[in-house]
């Protein structure tokens, strides 16, 4: 990378990247900017397209995403949704992850590149805070690894108009997708209408504002969790070791702790269910998503799994 691509405000969060990545690229501005980006770096990673094929371009953009991997001469994988997968956000990320898992599996490579924006973050951020996440809300994390893939996502720092510039500069094209402005959608009305209305009103920027209190915040975080580190993996917690914590820390472990084995985003009621197993002789059982349960028994939590 050349000294004026180091300093670079785009560029800059790429030069320490590992050499073999995959990267998600959906064809929209965000992530055809950091496929160009991470190119002009030196990098050649390996383009994964995943086609949801809820709109009548899906098709047409994932050839035109394929015949960019052929410019750039670098490896392409596509997945596609089965057509009669459910068309909401929940089902597409759940359909997208498991194919990134493939890929990683495929290439035996655990690196993945995506291009989730400042902007991004602070509508995670808000969407966190909305589902009544509390204190543990802090947006994304810029290296998250589970189940063996590690997502990266550099430009957390980087906001939108940013890349917008960029993409100008470099003469790139890319598809605009209509449904960005449908604010049904809760992350289109936080970005379309919500932090506009607050601006407006304020008098003053709001989303860099969020920004840092989600960056505060995602620092205590991390801070807490190099205490409960060596506990997350364990297939049973220990109570005696659990009392010990501050409520706070309990919350964090229980939390982390259901990720690591498989429990994908537990609700705050449902951790502070299993905290009162901790010290509360009842209840010794906890309801999970999926028909699984957190038990209590001979002094440890354990997760009890539904029979498939």
């Amino acid at each position: 990378m050349s000294s004026s691509q180091i300093h670079s405000p785009l560029l800059r969060p790429l030069q320490n990247l590992p050499d073999s990545l995959m990267i998600g690229v959906s064809g929209g501005l965000d992530s055809l900017s950091l496929l160009h980006a991470i190119v002009e770096s030196g990098k050649k990673p390996i383009i994964l397209h995943f086609n949801h094929g809820w709109r009548k371009e899906s098709d047409r953009e994932s050839k035109s995403i394929q015949r960019l991997s052929q410019f750039y001469q670098l490896p392409f994988f596509q997945g596609k949704a089965p057509k009669k997968s459910p068309k909401t956000e929940t089902a597409a990320r759940k359909l997208r992850d498991t194919f990134f898992q493939r890929a990683s599996k495929k290439f035996k490579c655990p690196h993945l590149l995506l291009a989730h924006h400042a902007n991004d973050q602070v509508e995670t951020f808000l969407l966190q805070l909305f589902r009544g996440t509390g204190s543990q809300a802090g947006g994304m994390e810029a290296y998250a690894e589970r189940n063996g893939l590690i997502r990266l996502r550099p430009w957390l720092g980087i906001w939108k108009k940013e890349i917008h510039a960029y993409a100008l500069e470099k003469k790139l094209q890319w598809n605009e997708d209509a449904s960005n402005l449908d604010s049904h959608h809760h992350r289109n009305w936080i970005r379309n209408e919500l932090l506009p209305l607050l601006s407006s009103q304020l008098g003053r920027e709001i989303p860099p504002l969020l920004l840092r209190t989600a960056t505060i915040l995602r620092d205590q975080t991390q801070s807490l969790y190099q205490e409960i580190l060596p506990f997350i993996s364990l297939e049973k917690l220990p109570l005696s070791n659990l009392k010990s914590l501050s409520r706070a820390k309990q919350r964090l472990l229980i939390k982390s702790w259901l990720q690591t084995h498989s429990i994908s985003d537990p609700s705050f009621e449902r951790i502070e269910a299993i905290t009162t197993m901790i010290t509360d002789a009842k209840p010794a059982k906890i309801n999970l998503p999926a028909g699984n349960f957190v038990r209590r028994t001979n002094g440890v939590l354990w997760i009890d799994r539904a029979l498939k």
